[in-house]
């Protein structure tokens, strides 16, 4: 099915993303549905029902989406920008992840690039030899390694349908798959 068979509201995603998504879920064509990516204002808009449905939980002014864990829904930063423009491209797309290390003192390291392919996000054992020399590293500065932060590009789409023009929303969410946690 083409995406340019359906009216979008915003921007429509990629060719990529869009064939991703119709290996698991498959909108089908009604004359009066719409269909937009879905954002942060979306959720936030619809939150009293994503919160009865127990789907997302709001807390200290954080997002969480509930599938196999507390995922924290945030706005792109410009390092996630980073891994979307190492991760994306117009014809295919692969997992990237890359480890930040942060000292007692504050000071950050930052890992080298993984990048993984289309359903994998990389190596755990090179992680793991990535995490042991932030530890050498922050010793030899007279520093110690307080927190590790893992950002991973998952690319996938999130979409709402909607009928009619005061119709239901249908929501059509991703997140991270069980070999991500697990990871």
């Amino acid at each position: 099915m083409r995406r340019g068979k359906f009216l979008w509201e915003g921007p429509k995603p990629s060719v990529y993303l869009w064939k991703k998504m119709l290996k698991t879920y498959c909108p089908r064509w009604e004359k009066d549905k719409v269909l937009k990516v879905l954002t942060i204002s979306d959720i936030l808009k619809n939150q009293v029902w994503l919160r009865q449905k127990g789907l997302f939980s709001f807390s200290g002014g954080c997002i969480y989406f509930k599938r196999g864990g507390f995922q924290r829904v945030v706005s792109h930063c410009s390092w996630d920008h980073y891994l979307l423009k190492k991760g994306i491209s117009f014809f295919r797309s692969r997992e990237v992840c890359q480890l930040k290390g942060v000292g007692v003192s504050g000071s950050e390291v930052f890992g080298p690039l993984q990048k993984g392919r289309e359903g994998s996000v990389g190596n755990l054992r090179e992680c793991l030899s990535i995490i042991e020399s932030f530890k050498v590293g922050f010793k030899q500065r007279g520093d110690r390694l307080s927190f590790i932060e893992l950002s991973h590009l998952h690319p996938s789409l999130e979409i709402i349908e909607k009928r009619g023009k005061w119709g239901t929303e249908k929501f059509v969410f991703n997140g991270l798959s069980q070999s991500d946690f697990s990871f």
